[in-house]
């Protein structure tokens, strides 16, 4: 992305991480109704775009359980880094994150279940 956007994203991701516990709770009404829209279910792969620092992912993951598997990604190293670190927290095992720009996503067709 040439205008900026990873740059803005980068500069303000210490600040998403220290708050996106407060973030996800004040969210969760707001998450689960996504989660419940998009049938996330036992099993599936999910692929969360933009995720920031996991938050959304991170749900998503919890709902696939073991079987399933979440791709976190984000434009900017630094939200990559954050939601891997919080979903490695939570103890998630079947997650991996990685830089993914949402306008030119280098993954093969039907990668995913849900995005």
């Amino acid at each position: 992305m040439a205008d900026g956007t990873e740059t803005m994203w980068a500069a303000v991701a210490d600040a998403w991480r220290r708050n996106a516990d407060a973030v996800d709770a004040r969210l969760a009404p707001v998450t689960a109704c996504l989660l419940d829209r998009a049938a996330v279910a036992p099993g599936d792969t999910v692929l969360d775009l933009a995720c920031g620092p996991g938050g959304t992912g991170i749900a998503a993951a919890r709902r696939a359980g073991p079987g399933g598997h979440v791709t976190l990604s984000d434009i900017t190293g630094e939200m990559v880094e954050a939601a891997a670190a919080r979903a490695a927290a939570a103890g998630l095992t079947d997650v991996t994150t990685r830089r993914l720009d949402l306008e030119d996503i280098d993954l093969p067709d039907a990668t995913a279940d849900v995005a």
